[in-house]
């Protein structure tokens, strides 16, 4: 079976604005993004979405607490400062994608805190022997299997 060209490129925008943010490098962040189409960059946020939950699930397995998600909201908005987000913003949408509830920030925002988030919560959970992109690889396999399993 062959993959669809947009699930592929998608991934890959994803990918790169992982790797763009984690360097830093917002507006290489944003580059990535402007050159996927609209249904690609809408498949590439859901699939960081889904990335950000599983990876949560992999720090917290017992579950994420109000203040659970508080800290990570800080730690983000702090190491991830160049990107101008407050604790408050990436804790409403932590907490609104945790609890699968509709964002309620700006879309511009809620596109930005989904590879922010996602490249330093991939970067932070990934095992110390273990690469960041391997262990991205690891979580999308689970992310795949489960959205198989839902099919």
């Amino acid at each position: 079976m062959a993959l669809d060209p947009k699930l592929v490129r998608a991934e890959a925008g994803m990918r790169h604005a992982f790797a763009c943010a984690g360097d830093e490098a917002g507006d290489e962040v944003f580059a990535t993004l402007r050159g996927l189409s609209d249904e690609e960059l809408t498949i590439a946020v859901n699939l960081a979405r889904l990335v950000i939950n599983e990876v949560l699930k992999d720090v917290e397995p017992e579950g994420l607490t109000d203040e659970d998600i508080d800290g990570y909201a800080q730690d983000i908005s702090e190491e991830m400062a160049w990107a101008k987000f407050g604790a408050g913003s990436v804790a409403t949408y932590l907490r609104e994608l945790v609890r699968g509830e509709q964002p309620t920030i700006d879309d511009p925002d809620t596109v930005a805190l989904s590879f922010v988030s996602g490249a330093y919560l991939v970067a932070g959970a990934a095992p110390e022997d273990q690469n960041w992109t391997d262990y991205l690889d690891h979580v999308l396999d689970r992310v795949i299997d489960q959205v198989q399993a839902d099919l």
